[in-house]
């Protein structure tokens, strides 16, 4: 699988914030949490053990977890 092919999904939060178009992404397999800047904020997703199949390819689930909102 290649860096560009995603290999996570994350699911939850506030649909707004991360657009369904960038919920697929690829996390390198060590990593157990992410975090994606949205604006003023970042949304912060962990590791679940579970997986989903999208397009016939097995994804690994990082759940919503948080927000911090970035200080000015």
């Amino acid at each position: 699988m290649s860096e560009f092919e995603g290999n996570t999904m994350l699911i939850g939060g506030e649909p707004l914030s991360v657009p369904e178009s960038e919920r697929i992404r690829f996390v390198p397999p060590s990593e157990e949490a992410v975090k994606v800047c949205c604006g003023p904020h970042y949304e912060h997703f962990r590791r679940t053990g579970e997986s989903v199949v999208h397009r016939d390819r097995p994804l690994r689930v990082f759940r919503w977890s948080h927000r911090i909102v970035v200080a000015e």
